[in-house]
């Protein structure tokens, strides 16, 4: 038997907030609830946990890569829709003037990851002026699933979390919006 305050904090929730918080919640009635003449009859209902029924944002997304450039070539790392990284690929170009060659190889390796649906979406990171070339270099039939990050680099202690955020972020966003239309 609960007492009168607990049925004083029971009555402030109906049944509709008993189901809607999915907290189990009992509520009961006073005669205060009822009809003139009406006998006080105490019920409770208890709310069952609350199955959210929204997905995760990014369950119908794809897989994608994130493409890290510098004068010296490319590390081009693909993950799972879930952001489990799946395979990396290293491409040095070599000395600068052979440049040009690797970002041709980079931007070959990343239209085929695409064109076989290996990727949905494509991450491009790393220093000026490299970073826009590669993507000029890109064929125009992936572009417009390119996305250039002004953040990360390819240097040995870049912060891969600050990417991996940025990305997770972004994506997460593209997938809400997606929802939307």
């Amino acid at each position: 038997m609960s007492t009168s305050s607990e049925r004083e904090h029971m009555q402030s929730y109906s049944v509709d907030d008993a189901v809607s918080s999915g907290a189990p919640v009992e509520a009961a009635r006073d005669a205060s609830d009822l009809e003139p003449g009406a006998e006080p009859t105490e019920a409770r209902f208890v709310g069952v946990p609350r199955v959210d029924t929204e997905s995760d944002p990014l369950e119908d997304a794809g897989p994608y890569v994130v493409v890290s450039v510098d004068q010296r070539g490319a590390d081009i790392d693909t993950f799972d829709a879930r952001g489990v990284a799946t395979s990396s690929v290293t491409v040095e170009s070599g000395t600068p003037p052979r440049h040009r060659a690797g970002e041709k190889t980079v931007a070959e390796i990343v239209a085929e990851m695409y064109d076989t649906k290996t990727v949905e979406q494509i991450f491009v990171v790393g220093v000026l002026p490299v970073r826009p070339q590669l993507v000029q270099s890109l064929p125009a039939r992936v572009l417009r699933d390119v996305i250039e990050l002004e953040i990360g680099s390819r240097a040995d202690g870049s912060d891969s979390d600050l990417i991996r955020s940025a990305v997770q972020e972004i994506r997460e966003r593209a997938a809400l919006l997606a929802r939307e239309q």
